[in-house]
């Protein structure tokens, strides 16, 4: 995401933007809004069950919080996770 002239954190419409524009570039299949039940692992995959369907994926992203506060959400079954979690704000390319 290109850097926000003048601002030390994105603003909100900044990223709104900038995720619309990449939606499109890219002919993202998003769908929202989506709240995800459970997340489990299905073989090479993970199985997301919303209250609609379920889907699966390579990556699971949670979009939550902020970038100059970023949280660590809690989650059942989180200590049991043999992944890698990191916040964006962490991320090698944050930045």
């Amino acid at each position: 995401m290109p850097r926000q002239e003048s601002a030390e954190f994105p603003t909100a419409g900044h990223v709104v933007d900038y995720l619309r524009a990449y939606e499109q570039r890219y002919d993202l299949p998003v769908v929202r809004p989506v709240r995800a039940q459970e997340v489990r692992r299905a073989g090479e995959r993970l199985a997301v069950q919303t209250g609609v369907a379920e889907r699966l994926a390579r990556h699971v992203m949670s979009a939550t919080g902020t970038w100059d506060c970023p949280p660590c959400p809690t989650s059942r079954g989180r200590a049991e996770f043999a992944g890698r979690q990191l916040h964006t704000v962490h991320h090698p390319s944050a930045g």
